[in-house]
């Protein structure tokens, strides 16, 4: 597929849509190997346990890996039990900041994924988490609202608790409100991730970046 990629077009970057690409090592240390004789540039999707794996960072710099995206959900630990039953995004909190500092120096971006409004934020955490983003220069990152897609357990536990607001189907964006907060009002999410983009990609913060990955 990538072979006929590169007949089709000179210029052009590869992403891969698995969740998770470096879950089984052997396979994909081979695979970074095959794509580093393309010579394209490409993204993946993988957790944060990369950063223990100093080999395979280093083999996926070489093959001209640009970025990673990393579901990191939340920055609180009581946030995290609620969506993470198996506990492991809990266990790897407090190493969060090392962690990306490592993947990191490697020239790899991370693009650092989180949910703002799941039960146990509060208005407090909008401007702890944009000072985390900007204080460990992430990358990028992608700011959603829980959304309670039909056949989803959210949904029903927002349903059982009376927690759906009858918004239009055009509303379901990942950045629109569609529930009441446990913690907050609805008006207070909507502005709280509007604050937090206006925060992560202001001139300030993107200057500051371009100094970490360019001095």
């Amino acid at each position: 597929e990538i072979k006929t990629l590169k007949k089709n077009w000179e210029h052009f970057y590869l992403g891969f849509a698995d969740d998770n690409m470096f879950v089984d090592r052997g396979y994909t240390k081979d695979l970074v190997e095959q794509i580093e004789k393309l010579g394209v540039r490409w993204f993946a999707q993988t957790d944060i346990s990369i950063a223990n794996d100093t080999d395979l960072l280093r083999s996926i710099k070489k093959s001209n890996c640009m970025s990673l995206f990393i579901g990191f959900e939340s920055i609180y630990k009581k946030t995290l039990s609620y969506i993470d039953k198996y506990g492991w995004k809990e266990s790897q909190l407090s190493r969060y900041p090392e962690a990306i500092e490592k993947i990191q120096s490697f020239g790899i971006g991370i693009i650092g994924a989180f949910m703002v409004g799941l039960d146990g934020d509060d208005n407090n955490m909008f401007k702890e988490l944009s000072d985390f983003i900007i204080e460990n220069n992430i990358y990028a990152s992608q700011i959603t609202i829980p959304t309670p897609i039909p056949g989803t357990r959210l949904r029903e536990k927002l349903e059982k608790e009376n927690r759906l607001l009858p918004t239009s189907w055009d509303k379901y964006t990942f950045t629109d409100v569609n529930f009441i907060p446990e913690k907050m009002t609805v008006d207070e999410l909507k502005h709280g991730i509007e604050e937090v983009y206006k925060r992560v990609y202001s001139m300030d913060a993107t200057l500051k970046k371009r100094k970490y990955y360019y001095h």
